[in-house]
């Protein structure tokens, strides 16, 4: 869902390549520094004017368990009160970093209109991500995603500019996602068999 786009051009809602990948690390209990990087290729939607762009993004932020925040463990709880906060964790996530999107149109030579052919940008994220531990080394989660930006200057689609001040643009994302956990840190955690 984007906030800014040209008379005429529609993005398709539903991205079938949205990829987005990130790495943690545990620098305390229930707190993790994050770094992800992500890439949507933007598509016309049904009834709008051709265009092609490519959006990339790297953000570094924090990352904590709300639930843990919540549900804190005490003497004499029973174990599967313990094991339901083991296998269903809520992430909350915010960050910053760059962006920037790429005009992957091909334009005849005699093209009358100015052509934007790339644009950079701050970004500022926050999301939230209902997870599912199936095991100490696996997981399946589903995430959405706030993205506001700084210092955009055209439109999501790359055919105009964009007038808006400060926070100059942003969207949502919704993801489906498998997470993978090779190395355990052993700082306030249990094993779960």
């Amino acid at each position: 869902m984007h906030s800014q786009i040209t008379e005429g051009y529609k993005i398709e809602k539903i991205i079938p390549h949205n990829i987005v990948g990130g790495v943690h690390y545990l620098l305390k209990e229930n707190f993790y520094l994050r770094g992800e990087v992500g890439l949507c290729l933007n598509r016309p939607a049904a009834g709008s004017r051709y265009f092609r762009n490519d959006y990339f993004r790297t953000t570094l932020g924090v990352s904590t368990d709300l639930l843990r925040l919540h549900f804190k463990t005490k003497p004499g709880q029973r174990n599967s009160v313990k094991l339901w906060q083991d296998r269903f964790k809520l992430y909350g996530f915010v960050g910053i970093g760059v962006s920037a999107m790429i005009n992957k149109m091909k334009f005849p030579v005699d093209y009358e209109k100015r052509i934007y052919v790339y644009d950079y940008m701050a970004n500022f994220c926050a999301a939230i991500t209902p997870t599912f531990q199936i095991n100490r080394y696996n997981a399946i989660f589903a995430r959405a995603m706030m993205i506001g930006h700084v210092r955009q200057a055209y439109n999501f689609d790359l055919m105009g500019p964009n007038p808006n001040e400060g926070f100059d643009g942003g969207f949502m994302i919704v993801n489906l996602g498998y997470s993978f956990t090779p190395f355990q840190s052993m700082a306030g955690t249990r094993t779960i068999n």
